[in-house]
């Protein structure tokens, strides 16, 4: 299936949860936020939403630095 990964069209396996999509990019649930068809996402709601077809998926990472 497609959906839309920070403004870019992605082939996904369906059935696939946020968290499992960020655990499968190494993606820490500490340095990111994510927007969820226009909508920012709770951490806690990252196991229960499933992506489907045609989703839309905004990952923000936060950078330290000095």
């Amino acid at each position: 299936m497609i959906a839309r990964i920070n403004g870019e069209d992605m082939d996904i396996a369906c059935g696939v949860s946020v968290e499992a999509f960020l655990a499968q990019r190494k993606m820490s649930e500490k340095s990111v936020v994510v927007e969820y068809n226009r909508r920012i996402l709770e951490q806690r709601e990252w196991p229960h939403v499933i992506l489907k077809d045609n989703d839309s998926l905004e990952i923000i990472s936060f950078v330290g630095g000095g």
